[in-house]
């Protein structure tokens, strides 16, 4: 009986070394995948740029290198070919927001925000957004806390809505954040007040939703100037609701 319990005892143990010789080598083939698709990426982004020497012009392989650089996780190589692409091409908006969340990190440890801000205003003239917009004026409230910060974040708010507020769809998002500001630094209530009422005298998809949340947020309810530019922007959108429906569409 003890000879059956060393024999089990010894067959467990060689089961055991087994698997973990079996671990080892999936980990160590999983490495060499790695590696191999590493130098693959690398060969395909050598070959990206030399073709890119010889015809800068070439929007795919642009796009193709950004991609890669992107999914090695080379910042500054990307960062350079993000840069030359923007000096040929105006660049999409996904490329934009992609490369200034990265510029974002990047300067995240540094007091001058002034790198970023520069790519943001590069960023606002080469492509009408409401995204970037909103991503501008964000990141400008981190540094409200500077000298004649608040009023940095108020100018860039203010373009922000006479580049984008009339964005039927989205253009509720840069008004929303614009007046969450103002709450958030307990503004007077007359700037919201004025705020809403601009609002809602443009035609933008969900305007119910912003006359209701003024109707609560105010103690002297909607005023009866407001009510008939409300209207007339609430008979301008459903006008035009089917149209914006068609091009969603047709791109999406």
């Amino acid at each position: 009986l003890q000879k059956m319990e060393e024999e089990d005892a010894g067959m467990e143990e060689r089961e055991m070394q087994s698997d973990e010789e079996d671990e080892e080598g999936m980990g160590e083939e999983n490495t060499d995948d790695s590696s191999e698709d590493e130098k693959e990426n690398e060969a395909e982004i050598q070959r990206l740029e030399e073709q890119l020497s010889i015809n800068a012009f070439d929007y795919n392989c642009h796009m193709g290198l950004i991609k890669l650089l992107k999914q090695e996780g080379e910042l500054l190589r990307l960062q350079k070919a993000r840069q030359k692409m923007s000096e040929l091409f105006p660049l999409t908006e996904d490329i934009w927001l992609d490369w200034l969340k990265d510029e974002i990190c990047l300067n995240e440890d540094k007091s001058n925000r002034e790198t970023v801000y520069e790519l943001f205003e590069r960023a606002v003239k080469d492509y009408i957004c409401p995204e970037i917009w909103l991503e501008y004026a964000q990141y400008s409230i981190g540094g409200m806390g500077s000298p004649g910060g608040i009023d940095k974040v108020r100018c860039i708010f203010e373009r922000a809505v006479t580049a984008v507020g009339l964005h039927m769809t989205k253009g509720q998002l840069v008004w929303e954040a614009y007046r969450e500001f103002e709450n958030a630094i307990l503004s007077t209530l007359e700037r919201i007040h004025k705020l809403f009422r601009r609002q809602l005298t443009v035609p933008l998809m969900d305007m119910e939703a912003t006359y209701e949340e003024y109707e609560d947020w105010s103690d002297q309810g909607v005023s009866e100037l407001v009510v008939p530019q409300y209207s007339k922007a609430m008979q301008e959108m459903e006008k035009r609701k089917s149209l914006e429906k068609s091009l969603v569409n047709v791109f999406y």
